[in-house]
């Protein structure tokens, strides 16, 4: 049950371990086997993400972009998204590439939005090829 899984990956959260941090993280932003509470979800997201974690990246990344849990801070969700990006995160890159293209939070860089929508699209994500053209085309 989601309570007992609750306890033990608290339990290993607690001991530094990423992985357990990111679900823990998971677990208190949709209020599943755990209370809703973003602000504790995004403190367990962020030491994930501090340990390179590439999925708690991205959820740090995006829960600074919506602020869920953090007060909205788009520079430092491109920051986490481009961490996740490197890791070769196919959402991560997509997002960093749309927020690089509208200079959102970030210096607007086609060259580098067309990179990581290129980097995604590679991935086989539809969305980011069609985004991607849409940049070349504007460029």
């Amino acid at each position: 049950d989601l309570e007992w899984a609750a306890h033990w990956l608290n339990q290993a959260a607690q001991k530094g371990d990423s992985r357990a941090q990111y679900q823990i993280a998971r677990m208190f932003l949709y209020g599943a086997g755990l209370e809703q509470d973003e602000a504790t979800a995004a403190q367990w997201a962020s030491a994930a993400a501090n340990s390179g974690l590439q999925d708690a990246q991205y959820l740090m990344g995006t829960m600074l972009l919506s602020g869920q849990g953090v007060e909205q801070n788009m520079a430092w969700a491109a920051h986490w998204f481009e961490q996740a990006a490197l890791q070769g995160h196919v959402d991560a890159q997509y997002n960093l590439g749309l927020m690089l293209e509208s200079g959102d939070g970030v210096p607007e860089d086609k060259e580098k939005a067309a990179y990581w929508l290129e980097k995604a699209a590679s991935q086989g994500d539809d969305e980011a090829a069609k985004t991607r053209e849409e940049v070349q085309g504007a460029a």
